[in-house]
């Protein structure tokens, strides 16, 4: 006799949906340049689309996410990863996967910043998703609004990795630099 799965119930399934959808609705309000809110468009739909997709999914009694949904969310992540001035997270897709696998919530790389104000800022914007992540929707009691809140810090995080890397590029930090 083979061994089934572990069960997941519908209530994770609808979770991992909303918080689909709302990630969908934060790349349509994401103030970017033109050609990037063309991919943030393309984002949101993508997002929908695994939001549909994980309401509907037929085998809820088991794990697993359907091929298309999977597809949409690499996809999604890929278009981020290549749009930086999307400004999203790193693995942003695991917090809608989080409540189907349990697995971490991602956390920033450090910047390596040169000069001490970056270097405070990294430090403040780090330690805010950190407690986001850690506290969960218990901070707020709202999932959506907790999804808004840890995005928002990431999106201030991926801003200050690029004035980061400029500042660091200056010749006069690069010679700072041990």
């Amino acid at each position: 006799m083979r061994n089934k799965p572990p069960r997941l119930f519908a209530a994770e399934y609808d979770q991992a949906a909303q918080r689909a959808r709302t990630l969908a609705e934060i790349a349509r309000d994401r103030f970017a340049p033109p050609k990037t809110i063309s991919v943030l468009r393309e984002i949101a739909a993508l997002l929908d689309r695994v939001a549909e997709d994980l309401r509907v999914y037929e085998t809820r009694k088991y794990i697993g996410l359907s091929y298309e949904a999977s597809r949409d969310l690499c996809e999604a992540e890929a278009l981020a990863l290549a749009n930086p001035a999307a400004r999203f997270a790193p693995d942003f897709t695991q917090y809608v996967l989080q409540p189907l696998n349990s697995r971490p919530l991602p956390l920033p790389d450090p910047l390596h910043p040169v000069t001490r104000q970056f270097a405070r800022r990294e430090a403040r914007a780090t330690h805010r998703i950190w407690a986001h992540n850690a506290e969960g929707e218990q901070l707020t009691g709202d999932p959506s609004q907790w999804l808004r809140l840890v995005m928002a810090a990431w999106r201030d995080w991926a801003t200050l990795a690029v004035e980061v890397e400029v500042d660091n590029a200056r010749p006069d930090n690069r010679r700072a630099r041990p």
